[in-house]
């Protein structure tokens, strides 16, 4: 399941450089998963998001997993957890830090603005995953 997950963030990402790299051209490093995953809407649709949880474990799972994440990362949980699109798109902004944290090229872009050449560096390297 997790393996299914990955893919689908992957993939969104990815989609999201492929079709607009404009969009993230001048971004600092540290900045591009904040702009693949939050802002803008991973999953729509209370139908959607919850086929969505069932294929990452189950909404409880996502439930918990959001809950840790956000304690541990901010000290309280924010996200409405009884929305099943905000634990969807919760799961995604979680499932594509993780993701994004493999990719060795966006280490070097960290503290710098992305130009064309390691956005295309990013999508190389994240399609090789």
């Amino acid at each position: 399941m997790k393996i299914k997950l990955n893919q689908e963030v992957l993939e969104y990402g990815l989609d999201q450089l492929k079709d607009n790299p404009e969009n993230f051209i001048g971004v600092y490093g540290c900045d591009l998963h904040h702009n693949l995953y939050n802002l803008d809407y991973f999953v729509i649709g209370y139908y959607n998001a919850e086929k969505f949880l069932e294929c990452s474990g189950g909404i409880f799972k996502c439930i918990h997993e959001v809950k840790n994440y956000e304690i541990g990362m901010f000290g309280e949980c924010n996200t409405d957890l009884s929305n099943s699109e905000n634990v969807a798109n919760m799961i995604a902004y979680i499932e594509g830090e993780l993701i994004l944290f493999e990719c060795e090229t966006l280490k070097e872009y960290w503290d710098i603005r992305l130009d064309e050449e390691g956005i295309n560096k990013i999508i190389n390297e994240l399609e090789n995953l």
